[in-house]
């Protein structure tokens, strides 16, 4: 394997893990909400729906932090993939 195709899956798989977590995180929160709201409809969350936000809207930046990574993975890996295509459909005509 090329060091290329390896940087290629370590930029995706790093930058998936890192938009799964934000997302799993502000989902968490936003869950968390309605879920205390039904159990409990007149207590409220800890800093009130502002804090809830604001905590969402943290998550949803980290995740968002992955996305470069995950983007540069992804279309390095596709290059590596069309390049072998051009290799392979080349070879077949010399033949």
């Amino acid at each position: 394997m090329k060091i290329r195709t390896i940087i290629a899956i370590l930029l995706f798989v790093g930058g998936l893990a890192v938009v799964l977590y934000g997302i799993g995180f502000a989902l968490k929160e936003f869950v968390g909400m309605y879920s205390s709201a039904i159990d409990a409809p007149l207590d409220t969350p800890e800093g009130g729906e502002k804090g809830v936000s604001d905590r969402m809207i943290h998550f949803v930046i980290i995740g968002a932090c992955g996305i470069p990574p995950l983007m540069v993975g992804s279309a390095m890996m596709g290059m590596g993939f069309i390049a072998r295509v051009i290799k392979m459909v080349q070879g077949m005509q010399k033949k």
